[in-house]
């Protein structure tokens, strides 16, 4: 049995504007193992202007992020905030590191 230290994992979920690669976070959600909120934020996507389908999922309009940050604006914090973490969980965990990957370059050097 390999024993973790709860406050060494994340629990990371996003939504957003789609599915497909060029598809930008709407909102990033991240507490640890012991149920801490670490990072619960909407974001503004620049290439996107409306997500009609994912809207119907996630209830994210565009008025609602319209005066939000863009996720490149709070980048070196979500890469600190990731760095170190023996294990980073999530319901769709591939696909959430994949969108933070396509939406923050720099992800990808972690």
């Amino acid at each position: 049995m390999i024993h973790t230290d709860l406050s060494e994992i994340l629990i990371v979920d996003t939504e957003t504007t789609g599915l497909g690669n060029t598809d930008e976070i709407l909102q990033l959600s991240v507490i640890d193992g012991l149920g801490n909120v670490l990072w619960d934020r909407y974001y503004r996507p620049l290439n996107h202007t409306s997500w009609y389908y994912a809207q119907k999922v996630n209830h994210i309009s565009p008025e609602f992020v319209a005066d939000k940050p863009n996720i490149a604006e709070d980048s070196e914090e979500i890469i600190s905030l990731f760095r170190g973490y023996e294990l980073i969980l999530g319901y769709n965990t591939k696909f959430d590191l994949r969108m933070l990957s396509n939406n923050i370059k720099e992800f990808n050097e972690l």
